[in-house]
């Protein structure tokens, strides 16, 4: 990235209270993300991947960027983690990845790095509904 293109950037940001880079330019997705074109005939790229590029390193192959202070607008490279798509989605906060048993009570199994142990198709599956559901 250029002077000129790094100044355009930093201008699009501001700092917030947490240590945040709030992307504040001309483009945000409705996702929450930011969004950044570098220059003319260049495609717009997600704005915390650019950051992270030019301020630390290329992203690895098949990873994707965890937002640790779970601001989708904070651009903040230190605030950015390369992870797994599997890791990024175990991460995730909302009320369906807080639950951590079944319906019946019983606890969903992890892994030895603390992710669920997935079924066949993704779903979380609790081992003993599922060794009684093959005993009847």
């Amino acid at each position: 990235m250029n002077r000129e293109v790094l100044a355009r950037f930093t201008r699009s940001y501001a700092l917030d209270s947490s240590g945040c880079w709030v992307w504040r330019g001309p483009w945000i997705a409705d996702t929450g993300y930011g969004k950044f074109r570098p220059g003319p005939g260049q495609r717009e790229r997600p704005a915390h991947r650019i950051a992270y590029e030019h301020y630390v390193h290329q992203i690895p192959t098949g990873e994707q960027l965890d937002h640790l202070c779970r601001n989708r607008a904070c651009v903040n490279p230190q605030h950015l983690e390369p992870v797994t798509p599997s890791v990024n989605t175990d991460r995730q906060d909302h009320a369906n990845r807080r639950k951590d048993h079944c319906p019946a009570g019983h606890p969903y199994p992890r892994a030895a790095d603390g992710t669920w142990v997935r079924g066949t198709d993704g779903r979380r599956r609790c081992r003993v509904c599922r060794r009684a559901a093959r005993a009847r």
